[in-house]
C-alpha cells in the first residue's frame, strides 16, 4: 500500500511508455473510464483516469513459486472525490517539471513530482471537478 505517512512521494516521475502501467490497471477500470496520463518513477506508478488516482507499487514484490519467480503488484486507488484540497507548482507556463500535491481526507498526502512533459493541468481540472461539486 502507498505509505500516506512519508508523503506518499513519487519522485522525478516521467511519462510512462504507453500501455506499461494501463496493462497493470486494466481490470480497475470501469466502463468509459479514460486515463489521462501515466508516470513512472523508479519503481513504482502512478495513473490518472479522469475519475480516480491509481498508485502502483513493484518495489520490493517478488514471490517464488514453483522456482519461479513471479511479479506483483501493490495497487492504491484514491477517488478524487476523496480529495479536499490540491497544490501544483509549475517552473513554467508549459508543462514540465511541475509537482502536485494531494490531499486526501483522513488518510495524508501525495506528492507527485513530474520531470518533462505531463498532463498535469487536465488532470488538475478533473480534480477539480470532482471536488467542488
Amino acid at each position: 500500500m502507498l505509505d500516506f505517512e512519508k508523503g506518499g512521494l513519487f519522485p522525478k516521475a516521467k511519462r510512462a511508455k504507453p500501455g506499461l502501467f494501463e496493462d497493470m490497471v486494466d481490470e480497475f477500470l470501469l466502463p468509459g473510464e479514460e486515463v489521462l496520463g501515466s508516470y513512472k518513477s523508479k519503481h513504482d506508478g502512478v495513473v490518472f483516469t479522469d475519475r480516480r488516482i491509481i498508485a502502483v507499487g513493484t518495489q520490493g514484490f517478488k514471490v517464488k513459486k514453483k522456482k519461479r519467480k513471479k511479479d506483483c503488484r501493490d495497487i492504491t486507488v484514491i477517488p478524487y472525490s476523496k480529495i479536499t484540497a490540491f497544490s501544483v507548482e509549475s517552473s513554467s507556463s508549459k508543462e514540465t517539471d511541475s509537482e502536485l500535491e494531494i490531499f486526501i481526507a483522513d488518510v495524508g498526502t501525495v506528492r507527485v513530482e513530474f520531470v518533462g512533459v505531463s498532463t498535469i493541468r487536465l488532470i488538475c481540472k478533473h480534480i477539480s471537478e470532482h471536488i467542488l461539486k
